[in-house]
């Protein structure tokens, strides 16, 4: 699924320090230099407090999340609320990005996902709804530099879902795409209370019992 939002580039824009502002501007409609000219700080990098504070002036409702674990990330969009991510640009795999040379922390705006990845509106990216895998958004959001990790402005103002047979099965599709996950947990889980099984099935069962003598004993 995707929603339909208009990418917004900062590639012909002299002014440094302008995915906050293009992200803003991509949820309302505005320009670049309108959004700047609102936050007061031309070529100066934008603080999560800037960017709600813009949206609010344009009349966008939004929360600051901290951490967005990817399933959260899954349900939201399939709301038709899109996140604005702060991410370590220089962690991305060459062949996403949109300066090769820029390795700095980053906005950009998740904008709808699909069993392969996220869809991402890149204000370094001429065009919208780049595609990175689950891995690749993972690694450049836990890592910013010098700001916290998995943070974003989830913008609770619902926009049109495009292609919605994905948002209708989005709880499926994490479950499919998270199993390995939750498998590591599982076993995480079963190690502490030192269950065994050849199966996963028997190991659940095991460990259900574990946890109720537990529960029985308090």
């Amino acid at each position: 699924m995707k929603l339909n939002l208009p990418h917004v580039t900062q590639q012909n824009n002299a002014i440094r320090n302008d995915c906050g502002p293009a992200c803003v501007a991509m949820l309302t409609e505005r320009t670049i230099d309108d959004v700047l000219a609102v936050t007061g700080k031309r070529d100066q990098q934008l603080h999560m407090s800037d960017i709600m504070q813009a949206l609010r002036h344009y009349g966008v409702d939004n929360e600051h999340h901290r951490p967005i674990h990817l399933p959260d990330a899954r349900s939201w969009l399939s709301l038709g609320y899109p996140i604005i991510a702060l991410v370590g640009y220089g962690r991305l795999p060459a062949d996403l990005k949109g300066d090769p040379k820029y390795n700095g922390n980053h906005y950009v705006l998740l904008t709808g996902f699909t069993i392969d990845g996220f869809l991402i509106h890149d204000p370094l990216q001429p065009q919208g709804w780049v595609l990175w895998s689950d891995s690749a958004l993972v690694d450049v959001w836990s890592y910013p530099t010098k700001a916290m990790p998995l943070q974003g402005i989830v913008v609770t103002v619902q926009r049109e879902i495009v292609e919605p047979e994905m948002a209708e099965f989005g709880i499926a599709v994490n479950d499919g795409i998270n199993t390995s996950i939750a498998r590591h947990y599982l076993d995480a889980l079963h190690l502490v209370l030192g269950v065994k099984g050849d199966t996963l099935a028997e190991r659940q069962g095991h460990a259900l019992a574990k946890l109720a003598m537990l529960r029985g004993a308090k």
